[in-house]
């Protein structure tokens, strides 16, 4: 997966007491990307080829209200419309938080175990298939 020269930067968004530290790599329709753990390696830059990748650093939230609130900061606080977003190793109520929230998505993708190349493609293609063009 030839990743040359992906545009990376770092970037923190606040709202109220809440602060979230972020990276954000490649261009194209916003995708938020959640993980706990590195079972994926090269996830985030294979999705930069196609996406926008917005990484927030962990921790990202010690209870399910308090990931709809982080998730709210960081999609309100970048302007993001309707981002897609995949969540990587992280717990079933996180995933039906996420789920809730599905008129600020424009997609999600759950992924729970180890993904080889061929898992990262069909993923990017899924996802190129579903995520609104905003920004």
């Amino acid at each position: 997966m030839g990743l040359g020269n992906q545009h990376r930067s770092e970037g923190v968004v606040q709202s109220g007491t809440i602060q979230i530290d972020f990276t954000a790599r490649g261009h194209g329709p916003a995708l938020l990307l959640f993980h706990e753990g590195d079972e994926w390696p090269g996830l985030a830059e294979a999705l930069a080829m196609h996406f926008r990748v917005i990484t927030p650093k962990p921790p990202l939230a010690s209870c399910e209200s308090e990931f709809l609130e982080r998730l709210g900061v960081l999609v309100d606080g970048l302007g993001l419309a309707q981002p897609g977003m995949v969540l990587v190793g992280c717990s079933g109520n996180f995933v039906e938080v996420a789920r809730q929230e599905m008129d600020r998505l424009s997609a999600i993708e759950v992924i729970t175990a180890s993904g080889s190349r061929e898992d990262i493609v069909a993923l990017v293609e899924r996802l190129a298939a579903s995520v609104t063009p905003g920004r």
